[in-house]
């Protein structure tokens, strides 16, 4: 395989998944906690691996910063979207390989990531209320102890909302384009012989 030539393939491919990352959100950014987001990533650690897919991410996340400025927000992009990048991939390691394709393959893989994508989104609310009391409650315990509730209480309206879609759109949306994704992939890399 020509080294050189996957290099620029990586790079560009890096490149599309970035794009598609932050077009993505921005495509759907006046829904609130209405996400492609998180489809995206699991998808690209499932199909590209983990130096693509986590490398993408990051950028996407710096992206981010530049599109949106800076805020609490940032340190929580910086924790969960790499994280839900790693986690996906570590688990397409413990499933079946692509090429045991068969009903099994798919009911697991269907499983697998529609529940990952469902504990990583509620994970995300936990965490994004956790940051804002740490931030906000300065060096002390005390007033952590009461802002922590308060703000996560206040979020659980978009939290839901953000579960439940994210279920969804993995659960419809996640054999279809992975499979479609594997693919592209094979046509894209399999010039380099």
């Amino acid at each position: 395989m020509n080294y050189r030539l996957k290099a620029v393939k990586d790079i560009v491919l890096t490149a599309m998944l970035t794009a598609t990352l932050s077009g993505g959100k921005l495509a759907l950014i006046l829904i609130f906690n209405v996400e492609v987001v998180t489809l995206f990533i699991i998808v690209y650690a499932c199909v590209f691996g983990l130096k693509i897919s986590l490398t993408s991410t990051l950028i996407f996340v710096t992206l981010e910063c530049f599109l949106h400025g800076f805020g609490t927000w940032v340190l929580l992009y910086f924790i969960h979207w790499p994280t839900l990048c790693v986690f996906s991939f570590l688990l397409t390691k413990l499933l079946p390989s692509y090429s045991k394709k068969g009903a099994r393959y798919y009911a697991a893989r269907l499983v697998a990531y529609t529940s990952l994508a469902i504990i990583l989104t509620a994970a995300f609310g936990v965490t994004s209320s956790l940051i804002d009391a740490l931030i906000g409650a300065g060096r002390t315990s005390f007033a952590f102890t009461y802002l922590f509730p308060i703000i996560y209480l206040r979020g659980v309206p978009f939290y839901i909302t953000h579960v439940v879609s994210n279920t969804v759109i993995v659960a419809v949306c996640f054999l279809p384009l992975s499979s479609f994704l594997y693919k592209l992939k094979a046509k894209y890399y399999g010039q380099l012989g």
